[in-house]
């Protein structure tokens, strides 16, 4: 139950800007997200999950995390 709860808050935290939309450019996701991942330094926003995906089956990863953008999902794996 606590954890539906917090993807239901995170769905409201990332819906509560009118027009705003997390579609990050390739060079962006490797520069803003991944490098500084990597560095342990703080990402710009939250939206990429740390997830082990080969274990995951997809439809148990859409029911689970909030979709970012235009219906996608961000993973670091």
């Amino acid at each position: 139950i606590e954890m539906m709860r917090c993807e239901a808050e995170e769905r409201k935290r990332i819906d509560c800007v009118p027009g705003y939309r997390f579609k990050p450019k390739d060079e962006e996701l490797i520069l803003d997200y991944l490098k500084r991942k990597v560095e342990k330094s703080n990402l710009p926003m939250d939206y990429i999950r740390d997830v082990e995906l080969y274990g995951s089956d997809p439809d148990d990863l859409a029911a689970k995390y909030a979709k970012v953008g235009d219906d996608e999902w961000y993973f670091f794996t």
